[in-house]
Protein backbone atom coordinates (compact mmCIF):
# COMPACT_ATOMS: atom_id res chain seq x y z
CA UNK A 1 0.00 0.00 0.00
CA UNK A 2 1.44 3.37 -1.02
CA UNK A 3 1.65 6.14 1.51
CA UNK A 4 0.56 9.59 0.40
CA UNK A 5 3.04 12.24 1.51
CA UNK A 6 2.16 15.69 2.72
CA UNK A 7 3.61 18.15 0.21
CA UNK A 8 4.39 21.65 1.53
CA UNK A 9 2.75 24.10 -0.86
CA UNK A 10 3.22 27.49 0.76
CA UNK A 11 4.48 29.16 3.95
CA UNK A 12 3.83 32.80 4.84
CA UNK A 13 4.56 35.04 7.82
CA UNK A 14 1.89 37.70 8.35
CA UNK A 15 2.39 40.61 10.76
CA UNK A 16 -0.67 42.13 12.41
CA UNK A 17 -1.03 45.88 13.13
CA UNK A 18 -0.45 45.34 16.87
CA UNK A 19 2.83 43.50 16.25
CA UNK A 20 1.71 39.88 16.51
CA UNK A 21 3.17 37.53 13.90
CA UNK A 22 1.15 34.66 12.43
CA UNK A 23 2.51 31.81 10.35
CA UNK A 24 0.35 30.26 7.62
CA UNK A 25 1.32 26.84 6.21
CA UNK A 26 -0.52 25.06 3.43
CA UNK A 27 0.21 21.39 2.77
CA UNK A 28 -1.36 19.08 0.21
CA UNK A 29 -2.17 15.40 0.65
CA UNK A 30 -3.83 14.05 -2.47
CA UNK A 31 -6.65 16.44 -3.33
CA UNK A 32 -7.01 17.80 0.22
CA UNK A 33 -5.21 20.88 1.55
CA UNK A 34 -4.46 21.51 5.21
CA UNK A 35 -4.05 25.11 6.36
CA UNK A 36 -2.23 25.65 9.67
CA UNK A 37 -2.38 29.03 11.41
CA UNK A 38 0.25 29.29 14.16
CA UNK A 39 0.82 32.12 16.63
CA UNK A 40 2.67 32.67 19.90
CA UNK A 41 0.93 32.81 23.28
CA UNK A 42 2.32 33.21 26.80
CA UNK A 43 2.37 29.44 27.26
CA UNK A 44 3.91 28.58 23.85
CA UNK A 45 2.74 28.19 20.27
CA UNK A 46 -0.93 27.72 19.38
CA UNK A 47 -1.89 26.09 16.06
CA UNK A 48 -5.27 25.92 14.36
CA UNK A 49 -5.62 23.44 11.46
CA UNK A 50 -8.37 22.99 8.89
CA UNK A 51 -8.64 20.53 5.98
CA UNK A 52 -10.45 21.40 2.77
CA UNK A 53 -10.47 20.52 -0.95
CA UNK A 54 -7.45 21.86 -2.86
CA UNK A 55 -9.56 24.32 -4.86
CA UNK A 56 -10.62 26.10 -1.66
CA UNK A 57 -7.17 25.92 -0.02
CA UNK A 58 -5.64 28.72 -2.09
CA UNK A 59 -8.70 30.96 -1.71
CA UNK A 60 -8.82 30.46 2.07
CA UNK A 61 -5.10 31.17 2.47
CA UNK A 62 -5.40 34.35 0.40
CA UNK A 63 -8.39 35.51 2.46
CA UNK A 64 -6.47 34.91 5.71
CA UNK A 65 -3.41 36.78 4.39
CA UNK A 66 -5.64 39.76 3.63
CA UNK A 67 -7.73 39.65 6.84
CA UNK A 68 -5.05 39.04 9.50
CA UNK A 69 -3.25 42.41 9.16
CA UNK A 70 -6.60 44.18 9.57
CA UNK A 71 -7.24 42.60 12.99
Amino acid sequence: MDKIKNEMIDTKLVVCQDGFTYQLNRTRQGFLDTINLSYATKSGMKTISRRMPSVLGWATQTALEFAIPLI
